[in-house]
């Protein structure tokens, strides 16, 4: 009998006050394209992709000993990627999430065989997959994010549109 695998990230993932502003940040703009749904939002950490239990362990077992600072980030820039994704990021990277970033990633790697992805680390909340028109544009007003935990999230595909699960947390030492 074949195992069945999981497909998980590790993320920030934003309290549902600040999602619903994000949300409608999000709609205020139109880029043409399908909107993420808001329960949706996030910050991608680290993409495990399709992991079996043991991998899975592994990942929460990692995740738990991370240690890592709270610090403020500043949602300001408003941009597109090539393959026509519209999103939402900052113009400044705080050093304290790139350490996060960082430390998970290599954790991953050296404790649970994950393979990195090769493309940059660009972190960003997805708002429209398939726009028609790029945006570009820096926030008058930004959006404070007080980051003070990452999350394990399960990725499944529902009948239109992927549903992501929280399936673990832990707050910053």
């Amino acid at each position: 009998m074949k195992e069945s695998k999981q497909k998980v990230f590790l993320a920030l993932w934003p309290e549902n006050v600040l999602r619903k502003q994000i949300d409608a940040l999000a709609m205020s703009f139109d880029a043409g394209g399908k909107p993420v749904l808001a329960h949706n939002l996030h910050i991608t950490l680290v993409f495990a992709g399709y992991v079996d239990e043991t991998k899975l362990q592994c990942i929460k077992n990692f995740a738990k000993t991370v240690k890592a600072d709270p610090f403020e980030l500043k949602l300001d820039t408003l941009g597109h990627f090539r393959n026509n994704i519209f999103w939402l990021g900052c113009k400044q990277i705080p050093d304290e999430l790139s350490r996060l970033q960082q430390t998970l990633e290599t954790g991953l790697r050296n404790h649970c065989d994950y393979q990195p992805e090769k493309r940059a680390y660009t972190p960003h909340i997805t708002l429209q997959r398939k726009i028609s028109k790029p945006v570009s544009v820096e926030l008058d007003e930004p959006l404070i994010w007080p980051v003070n935990s990452f999350s394990l999230i399960q990725s499944q595909q529902g009948k239109t549109t992927s549903v992501y699960s929280k399936l673990a947390f832990w707050g910053f030492k």
